[in-house]
């Protein structure tokens, strides 16, 4: 069985978008016989937990059948993030066969209704994951998770980071230089953090010299809200969270102020993503020989979905 889980703002996409895909993509020429889709979250956020409770009880249900089928999870942007929390989820309940394959496209924890694994858990075989250059300053807000994991004897693991926008990332490329706002605009309307301010589901980071320490507040709040709406101040002196996690994408004085792709060159990137994905993906059999990415999945509206139902792809 294979389940996958959209990006934000997949709800209001058009059904271009939707043929564009990467997920729908993989579901369509996936090798498995039962394959399931689900559409995902809204850009203001909230929906996330009935999303992960529609796949749970999927999941759990035919994972606890006598002939409990393995499992491969794919997603984008949150979507992928949820498919990393699916996996704490059948770790925790101990259910039948590992997860054989994770697929991620460029996944960002950006909820405050549950805590993401920073890590992919033990139950994981196998994950690939295409995620963004930083250089190429899209959403550079949305910071990524599932970038390593839990224990490497348990989990092998593949990752690539690729020039292309957030959107490109999951096969639904635009201009990002004229359509996404300045960095500090975008990161300033995306932050959330958790009440217990354990995990930043987007993790702050500094805007330039003299910035360690920045409100960071509930998804969409604007920034001077932060207070007020339950937010907490992280920087040099916050317990618990560095003012600048470094990472092999984390790399903050090189992050340009605006994106710097526009449609070609996004379209570009976004098609060295899927032709780097189907590569790996029919190495391991999860897709077929002859499999592309450049193949358009079928036309469907996202409104025509509803929000934490399973639809077979």
């Amino acid at each position: 069985m294979i389940v996958g889980i959209e990006g934000t703002g997949s709800q209001a996409w058009k059904a271009s978008d939707m043929t564009r895909s990467f997920v729908r993509k993989v579901l369509a020429q996936s090798n498995q016989s039962d394959k399931f889709y689900f559409i995902g979250p809204s850009n203001l956020g909230g929906d996330g937990p009935t999303i992960v409770n529609g796949a749970w009880s999927l999941i759990n249900s035919r994972m606890r059948q006598a002939d409990s089928p393995s499992i491969q999870l794919v997603g984008y942007s949150r979507g992928a993030a949820y498919c990393i929390y699916l996996a704490k989820l059948i770790a925790e309940a101990g259910l039948g066969p590992r997860v054989s394959h994770l697929i991620l496209f460029d996944a960002v924890a950006r909820q405050a209704e549950f805590a993401i694994p920073d890590q992919i858990p033990t139950t994981v075989h196998r994950c690939i994951h295409a995620y963004r250059n930083p250089a190429g300053g899209s959403r550079n807000g949305f910071e990524n998770v599932g970038l390593y994991v839990q224990d490497p004897h348990f989990t092998s693991m593949k990752k690539q980071m690729f020039m292309a926008s957030h959107g490109g990332m999951g096969g639904t490329w635009y201009n990002a230089k004229a359509d996404e706002g300045t960095w500090g605009q975008d990161t300033a309307m995306s932050m959330a953090v958790k009440a217990n301010g354990s995990q930043a589901a987007n993790t702050l980071r500094a805007m330039g010299p003299g910035s360690a320490g920045l409100a960071v507040g509930v998804f969409n709040a604007p920034l001077g809200a932060a207070t007020a709406a339950g937010g907490k101040f992280i920087g040099s002196k916050a317990p618990g969270i560095a003012a600048q996690q470094i990472s092999d994408r984390d790399q903050i004085a090189r992050m340009p102020g605006t994106p710097t792709m526009d449609a070609a060159a996004d379209q570009a990137g976004s098609r060295s993503v899927g032709e780097w994905m189907w590569a790996h993906l029919v190495d391991v059999g999860v897709l077929p020989g002859g499999a592309s990415s450049q193949v358009d999945a079928s036309p469907a509206e996202g409104k025509s979905f509803v929000v934490g139902t399973a639809y077979p792809a």
